[in-house]
């Protein structure tokens, strides 16, 4: 998604992810550890 933080990293390492739908929505949140948060 243009315009959109799709991870935020550290030293090299993935800190979190962030997925989106088609509306530019947050869809879910992965964090370092591996958990994730899914938004409807």
């Amino acid at each position: 998604m243009e315009g959109l933080p799709e991870k935020k990293t550290a030293n090299g390492k993935t800190i979190i992810e962030y997925t989106y739908d088609k509306n530019n929505n947050i869809k879910s949140i992965k964090d370092i550890t591996g958990k994730s948060s899914k938004y409807t």
